[in-house]
């Protein structure tokens, strides 16, 4: 029989049980409680007890890694737009983004594991891109594992920034299939619309700003249309006031055009996205597209520029159609709407398809299977803090 154990001993036991008991926390960061995307990365993490947290501001985040997260927490990173949110120079800038160096690695220094997962090579209309690759590095250097959406990443941004191949992770972005709601057929979405049920239809979903090349659409679909009569686009998603005025002074003349410029309901995302025979996603520089994976959802084949990052990460897709990114850009997205108009048999499946081999709750268990291997790991900052400590000893 083992010997009883001493008070010392019993106190260490206990607090040994704590520490396998206590429920690890998940620091979100920005942590848009609107993002269905992040609702769906989270879903096998939440199941398997983990506290997702959140903040959406660069002064939360540090006072997360300052004192609240403990060992074995993970702090999670995806946009860095907050970071250097409000920033009026290139000085200030720099601050914030030594602030939140001095966050990394406190956080590490604590215990605590950094994920990072490289959704863009940098933040869109980014003021300071400089500033940004500098953030962006400092984010590779203290991550413990660094999640891409597909294996061409690290070669996307290596313009930009090293990812080390050491800490690459694959988590591929799943479709939205069975996230929103999908009460209309084709024909019931293109008489809510008072689009014509033989018309060629063009979609475009989404927030419209600058980088989405939604000049180049307007331009294309004008073309377009002196070869497909009676060709319809679809617009919907917010504008700025200025983007709207500028949407406005582009629009396709010989098109007939249905337009949302403003926000667009969870619930009726599907009225335009049934509506559509195509999806153009003209856009003039892009790592990953959530986009593409929504048009998939709801059985609708997109268009993209080719040769690019998105057109490799396709290829072989018969539902994702490409036109030339170089040169005319509009006169080849226009030709490329015209092979469309008469070539889509199959893309349609072709979607649904892989809409259904890339659910979200796969994704959500290949994102728990990052946080456990990470939990049989000691942050490498944390280990040489412990290694100096016992020298000294």
């Amino acid at each position: 029989m083992p010997a009883e154990a001493t008070e010392e001993e019993a106190g260490t036991r206990e607090q040994d049980d704590r520490t396998a008991t206590r429920r690890p926390q998940l620091l979100v960061f920005p942590r848009w409680s609107d993002n269905p995307y992040l609702s769906m990365l989270y879903l096998a993490a939440e199941a398997d007890g983990w506290r997702i947290r959140g903040t959406t501001k660069l002064q939360g985040f540090e006072q997360w890694a300052a004192d609240r997260l403990k060992p074995g927490d993970v702090a999670h990173v995806h946009w860095t737009n907050p970071v250097l949110a409000g920033c009026e120079s290139e000085e200030e800038a720099r601050v914030h983004l030594e602030r939140f160096r001095t966050a990394l690695r406190t956080l590490r220094e604590r215990g605590a594991h950094l994920l990072w997962t490289v959704h863009n090579e940098l933040a869109h209309d980014a003021r300071f891109p400089d500033i940004e690759r500098e953030l962006a590095q400092a984010l590779a250097e203290h991550a413990s594992a660094i999640i891409q959406l597909h294996e061409r990443t690290a070669e996307a941004v290596a313009g930009s920034y090293e990812l080390p191949a050491d800490k690459l992770v694959t988590v591929a972005h799943s479709s939205y299939s069975g996230i929103y709601p999908d009460p209309w057929s084709r024909e019931r979405a293109r008489q809510d619309l008072g689009v014509p049920q033989d018309a060629f239809t063009v979609g475009f979903i989404g927030r419209i700003r600058p980088y989405k090349g939604v000049d180049v659409l307007c331009a294309a679909v004008e073309r377009a249309a002196e070869r497909i009569p009676g060709i319809t686009l679809l617009l919907a998603g917010y504008a700025s006031p200025a983007d709207q005025a500028a949407v406005e002074e582009v629009l396709p003349k010989s098109a007939r055009v249905v337009k949302r410029l403003s926000f667009v309901p969870d619930e009726e995302l599907g009225l335009w996205l049934r509506a559509s025979d195509i999806m153009a996603l003209p856009y003039q520089r892009i790592l990953n597209s959530g986009s593409a994976m929504l048009a998939c959802s709801f059985d609708t084949p997109v268009i993209i520029p080719g040769p690019s990052t998105l057109a490799d990460v396709y290829a072989g897709e018969d539902w994702v159609r490409t036109y030339g990114a170089t040169g005319d850009q509009a006169a080849n997205l226009a030709d490329a709407l015209v092979a469309a108009h008469s070539g889509l048999d199959g893309a349609a499946r072709s979607a649904t398809r892989y809409a259904r081999t890339h659910t979200p709750w796969t994704m959500s268990r290949d994102f728990l299977a990052v946080l456990e291997r990470l939990g049989r790991r000691v942050p490498a900052t944390t280990a040489a803090a412990a290694a100096r400590t016992e020298e000294l000893q």
